[in-house]
C-alpha cells in the first residue's frame, strides 16, 4: 500500500515527496501492527504511548499533504485521519474481545470513511492540476 500510494503521489510531487509520504505510511501500518500486539498482551501503557505516536504519524501525513498541495489543509487532513484511526482503533477493539457482528459493521465504517479520504484527496488533486 504505500508504494502504491507513493506512485500515485509522484507522478503529481516528485519523487522526494512520495518517499516521505511512503515512509510515513510505513510508519503508520506498523504503529497500527504494534497497537494490536500490545492489545492482545494487555500492555496498556504501550498501547497508549503507541496510539499517541500513531496519531502523532497521522498529523505529519496530514502536514505534508498540506505542504505539496494548496487546496489541502493540515486541519482538514488531520481531522478526517483522525476519524480514520478512531474506526480503525474501535474496530480493533471489537475483534479482540470477540464482537465480531460489530466488527464487521465497523467495517463499513471504515470502508465509507476511506472513500470520504479518496474523494478529499482526488479533488485537491484536480483543483491543483485542472
Amino acid at each position: 500500500n504505500p508504494a502504491d500510494f507513493a506512485n500515485a503521489l509522484r507522478v503529481y510531487y516528485g519523487d522526494e515527496a512520495a518517499q516521505e509520504f511512503a515512509d510515513l505510511f510505513t510508519e503508520h501500518i506498523a504503529l497500527a501492527a504494534e497497537l494490536v500486539r500490545y492489545a492482545k498482551e494487555g500492555n496498556m501503557e504501550a498501547v497508549s504511548q503507541t496510539e499517541q505516536r500513531w496519531f502523532d504519524n497521522a498529523a505529519q501525513i496530514a502536514d505534508l499533504l498540506a505542504r505539496i498541495n494548496p487546496n489541502w489543509s493540515s486541519e482538514d487532513w488531520t481531522a478526517m485521519l483522525n476519524e480514520h484511526l478512531e474506526l480503525l482503533r474501535d474496530n480493533s477493539i471489537d475483534m479482540l474481545e470477540g464482537n465480531y457482528e460489530a466488527s464487521i459493521n465497523g467495517f463499513d465504517d471504515i470502508e465509507a470513511q476511506a472513500m470520504e479520504m479518496a474523494d478529499m484527496m482526488s479533488e485537491g488533486i484536480v483543483m491543483q492540476f485542472a
